[in-house]
């Protein structure tokens, strides 16, 4: 599947278990006064559990054109919420599987409103949303996880975190904040080594900032440990009551001594990875600049 491989898998096994427990349930039957005969109802039903066989079967295709019959079938509208909720459930995984990112995301999108949506029907969302370069809709479907389901956010790549995160804060400060900060309260960190979530946090301190919130600009702030960075928070006045307030976190000669000291390790342990050498050479180069804050 690409960037998110790891979680379209997740996403199949989860539906196993979820739906496969939503078509064992058939819900209390709408009057039939109000709709059609009562057997489109049991048709749509039969159509269902067919798909989800192909479903489980791999057969993605088969499953897609199966449910796509069935969502478009009168009897859908008499099934319970919960057998709905599965059928654009699966037909928006079985469109993602098969590449069909427009229909499973619009598929996905139907399912996420469902009160009973789980984290997985999010990383599905997102994933289409990530693929299609919707990155309003993969705001807020990274969004809703991060407030809901944290601790899933290590099944994501770090630069899609990183480069969705950027998109947020150049929508609004408002979409930054509701991003970054579930993620500053779980201290999350890159599984890349070499890689650092610091520049989260200044985009973090930075909306707090525009907002004129003192004191979360400030917790995130703190949290800030790149000397470059650091460099450029001392050059933003905005940023002056911070650096006045904790001096010592901002001392920049300090920060890039410590960097290397990390990098130096870092090279040690990592020895045929270039990432460690360039961090290094970096690094050595911020020294040399940072004597002017003697």
């Amino acid at each position: 599947m690409g960037l998110f491989m790891r979680i379209t898998r997740l996403l199949l096994f989860g539906f196993l278990t979820f739906a496969f427990a939503s078509l064992g349930h058939a819900a209390t039957k709408p009057p039939e006064a109000l709709y059609s005969p009562a057997e489109s109802a049991e048709a749509a039903r039969t159509l269902l559990r067919d798909s989800f066989a192909r479903f489980q079967n791999n057969d993605f295709n088969g499953a897609a054109a199966g449910l796509t019959k069935v969502i478009g079938s009168p009897g859908f509208a008499l099934l319970g919420d919960q057998e709905q909720h599965a059928g654009y459930y699966l037909l928006g995984a079985a469109d993602l599987v098969v590449g069909d990112n427009s229909s499973a995301l619009k598929m996905l999108q139907i399912a996420t409103r469902y009160p009973e949506a789980i984290g997985i029907e999010w990383h599905a969302r997102l994933i289409a949303a990530f693929q299609l370069g919707d990155y309003d809709d993969a705001i807020e479907s990274l969004t809703t996880i991060a407030q809901k389901w944290p601790s899933s956010l290590s099944q994501l790549r770090d630069q899609a975190i990183f480069l969705i995160a950027r998109k947020a804060s150049e929508k609004s400060d408002a979409a930054a904040i509701a991003l970054l900060e579930p993620i500053h309260q779980l201290h999350w960190t890159p599984l890349d080594r070499f890689s650092k979530p610091d520049r989260l946090w200044l985009a973090l301190a930075t909306a707090y900032a525009n907002t004129s919130d003192e004191t979360h600009e400030i917790a995130a702030l703190n949290d800030v440990h790149d000397g470059g960075l650091l460099v450029y928070v001392r050059g933003d006045r905005r940023f002056d009551h911070a650096v006045q307030a904790n001096p010592s976190h901002f001392d920049v000669r300090a920060a890039i001594q410590a960097e290397i000291q990390k990098t130096k390790s870092l090279m040690h342990e990592n020895p045929d990875r270039l990432e460690a050498v360039h961090s290094f050479d970096q690094n050595w180069t911020r020294a040399r600049g940072a004597r002017v804050f003697g």
